[in-house]
């Protein structure tokens, strides 16, 4: 909390989609109705603080609420609609499971390469565009995960910014 008088300013980026690609296509299917998924969700980077660059911030897994996983990007991840796991500490991921289970890990997974990969991608390039090239806009970028599924937005937002 800033002392009495002085303010601070935090500037953040934010992107928002409703997603197309095979995501829309699992979320329109009668068949998966009961889950009531929505191929929607936003990222937001963390540009300045009073105009300086940011505190050294960890990005966090959001959908409504915070989530304990941590991707370990700095872009935030927020609002999307995924399928949590037993313990809602983690989205729901795995290749080893059938039924249910596997429908929801799926989502997951093409809710990560169709929604968030491509705004992650549009928040680096607006990025660019209002902070410059240098190590506030190189913080940005997907380095380093935690987990095996945040290499799917990884190497999506790489794929699709070499193009």
């Amino acid at each position: 909390m800033p002392a009495e008088g002085i303010l601070t300013i935090e500037e953040r980026l934010i992107c928002s989609t409703l997603g197309a690609g095979q995501c829309r296509a699992m979320a329109c299917n009668l068949e998966h109705r009961d889950l009531k998924i929505l191929p929607w969700a936003n990222v937001a980077a963390y540009l300045t603080r009073n105009g300086k660059s940011p505190p050294n911030a960890k990005g966090s897994a959001l959908c409504l609420l915070p989530l304990p996983a941590e991707p370990g990007f700095v872009v935030h991840h927020s609002n999307r609609y995924s399928e949590f796991s037993a313990n809602r500490r983690d989205i729901w991921h795995g290749s080893d499971m059938t039924g249910e289970g596997q429908v929801r890990s799926e989502w997951n997974r093409l809710l990560l390469w169709d929604v968030i990969s491509p705004l992650y991608a549009q928040v680096l390039l607006a990025a660019r565009g209002l902070i410059g090239p240098g190590e506030d806009f190189n913080r940005l970028w997907p380095t380093r995960i935690l987990s095996d599924i945040w290499n799917v937005v990884r190497s999506r937002v790489y794929q699709l910014s070499e193009n």
